[in-house]
């Protein structure tokens, strides 16, 4: 209001803080977010498992490892039990940092701190700082009072077995790169089992036939310390030897306890324990992991372990809804690349490896029901089929594990999506190991290709294009491991004389068809002329006479005046 003296009360503002009060709620927030960050950190793992893929795809899933009776922990001596926490991680991480091995093994002296670098450097069967399996085995629990309790010259008594407990236990933690790394040839297992004393504890790989396979159940309380309920004694004849040796194993094949070998293929790789006496002559004593079964076929004859297929789960598809949930969910995570899955993978690429990619075509099934394929995956495991079809995705997946690229020399491999006429839209995912000359990976191709596989399991992915707010379902293919796509060129026109044939049909067709118009053309010329134009000559004479007169009528009165 004009000329009114009254103040308006103004409204009131939070007051602003201060420098000092503003640098305290910095530094709590910083250090708020710092604690999220350290606790939000994922765990390191045992053992990276992880595949960098150019284009999405499954990763690989670890299990947890198994963990040492408290009874064997108890009775280690104070020089195995470890001190920090940083020992016993080693304890359970074989590339970690482990004791030294003892001096009084002949093969593995102890390494000093000068030569240490040297000696890992010139030694790449080593794997990592130690010398050996001997080392390993003493960490877990086998000294050397276990390891003279195996006295070699008489057969295996019960009170040997307490040893034999502790081997295969301790192998349980060996991993495959260790084994590989460690492993001698078997041509020195005669100079074994003449000096079995010093030998002892060193691991051989010793191929042969198995002749017979044994269930050796162990008592209750042995299983709760030991975490395994049985093992098995299998006879090996040493190939190109006389040796015998008995293989005692913690896995067998499934097919073995199914249907008992008689003269099957295999190769162990095992730890040498003794020589033991028997009607037939000395026979060596070896514990190991598994036999490797070499069966008879192509698989057979790349070298591939047959027995790895027990590892992998088959997706089953005719599982009732009304199953059991843990069955449920385990068919559907069996549509998943699980580290079950990894090391029979990994060895069926290098396996392949080893043909030409026309050798393997040629020995693949070459009409494979697709309807088998996708509806049956458990009767196909391990089939080689070959498929035409039209190639729509290549893409790099690059294996970023350092065990796998060594040992098996598989560094990378190509994943491709490949569309059959008879499979209706739906594609097979193959997994290669190159890629023909002239063909680049892409997302979108459309190239006609041959390739040939072996059957490794139905495989569920997300198909691409799927939107992202609704539930991403997944798409289930059968998933093959084979060699190298063979390109199938074009159709040509020039396919022999049934080719000439057909092109001097058309031709002639043609010359007919152009005859046929210049005939009728010319007909209603001759008709015209001869016909319809002597009748209207005939219709104009019939006119009246003054039809002139009258046609010319409206064009006078049309014209303007002068």
């Amino acid at each position: 209001m004009k000329g009114s003296n009254r103040v308006w009360p103004s409204r009131a503002l939070p007051a602003a803080p201060s420098r000092f009060r503003l640098r305290r709620q910095l530094v709590g927030a910083w250090l708020w977010l710092m604690a999220c960050l350290v606790l939000a950190a994922p765990a390191r793992s045992d053992r990276p498992v992880t595949d960098q893929r150019e284009a999405g795809g499954a990763s690989w899933q670890t299990p947890e490892r198994v963990a040492l009776p408290a009874e064997i922990a108890e009775q280690q001596t104070p020089a195995q039990q470890p001190d920090t926490a940083q020992q016993q991680d080693a304890a359970t991480q074989p590339d970690a940092a482990l004791p030294d091995a003892p001096e009084n093994l002949p093969d593995a002296p102890a390494a000093t701190a000068e030569d240490g670098d040297a000696a890992a450097e010139a030694a790449p069967a080593a794997a990592g700082p130690l010398a050996g399996p001997r080392p390993l085995l003493k960490l877990l629990g086998v000294s050397d009072s276990h390891f003279r309790s195996l006295r070699s010259g008489r057969p295996l008594v019960p009170d040997e077995q307490e040893a034999v407990w502790r081997v295969l236990f301790a192998l349980r933690r060996f991993t495959p790169k260790q084994i590989h790394a460690w492993q001698r040839p078997g041509s020195v297992l005669s100079r074994m089992m003449q000096q079995p004393d010093r030998y002892q504890g060193e691991m051989v790989r010793v191929a042969g036939r198995v002749l017979a396979v044994e269930r050796v159940p162990i008592i209750p309380e042995v299983q709760e310390r030991f975490a395994f309920k049985e093992y098995y004694a299998c006879t090996l004849r040493v190939e190109g030897s006389p040796i015998t040796a008995t293989c005692l194993a913690l896995r067998v094949p499934r097919a073995w306890l199914e249907r008992p070998p008689l003269d099957e293929r295999a190769e162990c790789a095992g730890v040498f324990l003794k020589v033991a006496a028997a009607p037939e002559g000395p026979q060596a004593v070896l514990a190991c992991q598994r036999l490797r079964w070499y069966q008879a076929g192509l698989l057979g004859e790349l070298g591939f372990d047959a027995g790895l297929w027990d590892d992998v789960r088959v997706w089953n598809p005719r599982l009732p809804a009304g199953a059991p949930r843990h069955e449920r969910l385990a068919n559907e995570r069996s549509l998943n690349l699980n580290d079950e899955d990894r090391e029979c993978f990994y060895e069926l690429l290098a396996a392949l490896a080893r043909i030409s990619p026309r050798k393997l075509l040629a020995r693949a099934e070459q009409q494979p029901s697709m309807v088998e394929l996708f509806n049956h995956p458990a009767r196909q495991q391990g089939k080689l089929v070959a498929v035409t079809g039209v190639l729509r995705r290549a893409v790099l997946v690059r294996v970023e594990d350092a065990d796998v690229a060594q040992r098996l020399r598989v560094d990378h491999y190509y994943e491709l999506e490949v569309y059959p006429p008879e499979a209706q839209g739906n594609p097979l995912v193959f997994c290669v190991r190159r890629l023909p000359p002239g063909l680049v990976p892409g997302e979108k191709l459309s190239e006609t290709v041959r390739v040939a596989g072996v059957f490794f399991k139905s495989w569920g992915f997300v198909p691409r294009g799927e939107p992202a707010g609704k539930p991403r379902r997944k798409q289930v293919a059968p998933l093959l491991i084979g060699l190298e796509p063979q390109l199938v060129p074009p159709p040509s026109l020039d396919r022999g004389p049934a080719a000439a044939v057909a092109v001097v049909v058309l031709l002639l067709g043609v010359a007919a068809l152009l005859a046929y118009l210049w005939y009728e053309r010319r007909t209603s010329e001759r008709f015209r002329q001869r016909v319809l134009l002597p009748r209207l000559a005939e219709d104009s004479l019939l006119l009246p006479p003054d039809a002139e007169a009258r046609s010319e009528e409206p064009a006078q009165r049309s014209a303007p005046p002068q």
